[in-house]
């Protein structure tokens, strides 16, 4: 029987140890294939990472600038409450959560390829929503495209009345002594809206909603709304944070009265682009290994594909325009590089354990492969084909959405997950169903599919994990998915690890024998009488109607009429479901510096 053991506070044998000598430095690589790339122009980005060190890539990350190229125009006999001012905001775009802009992320090797994750974008967000943290609010408005947060000092003037000032963007209300912040210019009756100016002020620091919050309006402004949502249509401009057009800027035309003169919030309202950095999420590339680019003949080379760009965002697209191009384009893409060079005996080491062991130095990560299935939504059981063959299927993520939000302007598409009234979930395997009982998931017990959720990652039972999933944005209804939202982060995920985090490939092998791999699901239609109450409709892009449902300006020969209400609204036919399969990953890198991998 051992004898007392010395706490470790006393001992003082129990020391790091002494590391080999190294030197880091950061190295910037720029693209092969041009300096501007945009959807519908050259829309690959080719880089080459080839260095004689070692690569840290966790401390990575790739940059890049957005610059919104968008272009609208007015119906030929617009409103008069179409004004430049309007104008201007319809052509202004409000990013959608994560990184919208990337639609697939290859990895080749002389030309062998690695790794490929298709629709990156929607992972992204996903990964960034279930292991993110609303915490990091401020660090994504300064890399991430959060772009609309306001936390601004606001002065106290006026009389009796919440007045704004242009220039630092503020309000406030000197009788009351209150603080607001993200109006609107001019002077609001504090009796009849300050209720709703304080709502907007609540929500611009809300680090669950869309970009497109911080502004107000009041009821006599609004010309349209959905679902009591009064942020829509609305007939003064908007002052929230969003990437304006290079071709509608602030200020531009004689009813766009806004000017951007200070550096301290307002030049914000005048920002056509964005710079985004971002640490990207593959096997290769956030691996916790150093990749020893020494031994590959010539690196790695990174194809990033666009998205289509009417995807990456929302519009908000006021009453009377007849037409509204996305469009956008990126520029001064940089990858930085966390470099480590060490002394060149240990490289030598390295080549004769290489050698030892058949030649092969191995490393293993996790990657993603999506697969996606559409269902019609007049039927009740869905049963969604995954035809998906890897060695070690980790786990499942389903992310239902209305397929209609696909392409359209005014909505968010990219980041969205929605139940779509589903009731419970389950994964069959070959003859086997994964769990044995379906996953419930109900207005009453929405916790059980959340908790599968934190248990795929790994995070069940640690409270000091985080997240931006909550009972508003992880629901089993649907969202409305317009600026100024609510976040909709819902997904079904179920992991099938034996050993999760302690054991390469310990997953189900559904290769070997090719068994099939469905997720079956139990929902409800829209036209459930359980369902009502809850919009479930989206925006038509290009068909105005008044309030009687009389279409109005449709295309550009349009005619002028005061009595437009709103865009028509369409009903989704069709659910859409992105499935990501988790699986491990395994790099050889051999003696000859040829590089392969095995999923």
């Amino acid at each position: 029987m051992e004898g007392p053991v010395v706490p470790k506070q006393l001992n003082y044998n129990d020391v790091l140890p002494v590391a080999i000598e190294s030197r880091s430095n950061k190295r910037t690589f720029e693209p092969t294939n041009g300096n501007v790339f945009s959807p519908d122009g050259n829309r690959i980005i080719r880089l080459n990472i080839n260095s004689d060190n070692l690569c840290d890539f966790t401390h990575s990350y790739l940059q890049f600038t957005v610059t919104n190229t968008t272009e609208v125009t007015a119906a030929a006999e617009a409103p008069a409450s179409l004004t430049d001012a309007k104008l201007n905001d319809s052509a202004a775009l409000h990013p959608d959560f994560g990184m919208p802009f990337i639609r697939r992320l290859q990895i080749l090797s002389g030309g062998q390829e690695l790794e490929d994750i298709d629709e990156y974008g929607r992972l992204y967000a996903m990964l960034l929503s279930t292991q993110g943290n609303p915490e990091q609010i401020n660090e994504l408005s300064m890399n991430q495209g959060m772009i609309d947060l306001d936390y601004r000092v606001v002065e106290k003037t006026g009389a009796n009345n919440l007045t704004m000032s242009q220039n630092d963007n503020q309000v406030s209300d000197s009788a009351n002594g209150a603080q607001l912040a993200g109006a609107i210019e001019g002077v609001i009756d504090a009796a009849a809206d300050t209720a709703e100016i304080l709502a907007d002020t609540v929500n611009g620091l809300n680090p669950y909603l869309h970009n497109g919050k911080t502004f107000f309006e009041t009821a006599g402004m609004r010309t349209a709304n959905l679902a009591a949502h009064g942020k829509f249509g609305n007939a003064d401009a908007s002052t929230a944070n969003a990437i304006y057009s290079t071709q509608h800027p602030i200020g531009n035309g004689a009813g766009d009265t806004r000017t951007a003169v200070t550096d301290n919030g307002d030049l914000s309202l005048a920002r056509t682009s964005y710079t985004y950095n971002i640490p990207l999420v593959s096997a290769i590339l956030n691996n916790s290994k150093y990749y020893p680019l020494i031994f590959t003949n010539l690196g790695l080379d990174l194809y990033i594909h666009l998205e289509d760009a009417v995807n990456v965002g929302a519009y908000r697209r006021h009453l009377g325009v007849s037409s509204l191009i996305p469009k956008y384009e990126i520029s001064n893409v940089r990858y930085h590089a966390h470099l480590v060079d060490v002394d060149r005996s240990f490289y030598d080491r390295m080549r004769m354990a290489m050698q030892a062991s058949g030649g092969v130095l191995q490393m293993s990560g996790t990657t993603y492969k999506h697969y996606m299935d559409t269902k019609s939504e007049t039927t009740n059981n869905h049963i969604v084909q995954i035809s998906t063959r890897l060695k070690s299927l980790n786990a499942l993520l389903v992310r239902p959405q209305r397929q209609e939000l696909n392409n359209r302007q005014q909505h968010f598409c990219i980041s969205v997950g929605e139940g779509c009234f589903m009731k419970e979930f389950s994964f069959r395997i070959g003859s086997i169903q994964y769990p044995q009982r379906g996953v419930a998931v109900t207005d009453e017990n929405i916790g059980e599919s959340y908790s599968e959720l934190k248990k795929t990652f790994g995070v069940l039972g640690d409270y000091s994990h985080n997240n931006f999933i909550n009972r508003t944005t992880f629901t089993r209804g649907v969202s409305l998915n317009l600026p100024g939202t609510q976040f909709s982060f819902f997904s079904a995920a179920y992991g099938f690890e034996g050993f999760a985090k302690t054991a390469t490939e310990s997953g189900i092998n559904v290769s070997d024998r090719a068994l099939p791999v469905v997720c079956e699901i139990k929902r409800q239609e829209f036209s459930d009488t359980a369902t009502a109450g809850v919009e479930k409709q989206i925006f038509d892009d290009t068909v105005q109607v008044e309030a009687n449902g009389t279409t109005v300006w449709t295309g550009t020969d349009g005619t002028k009429n005061d009595a437009v209400a709103n865009y028509k609204k369409v009903d989704a036919q069709n659910i859409r479901y992105d499935v990501f399969a988790v699986t491990d990953m395994i790099i050889y890198i051999t003696a000859d510096g040829s590089v392969s991998t095995r999923i």
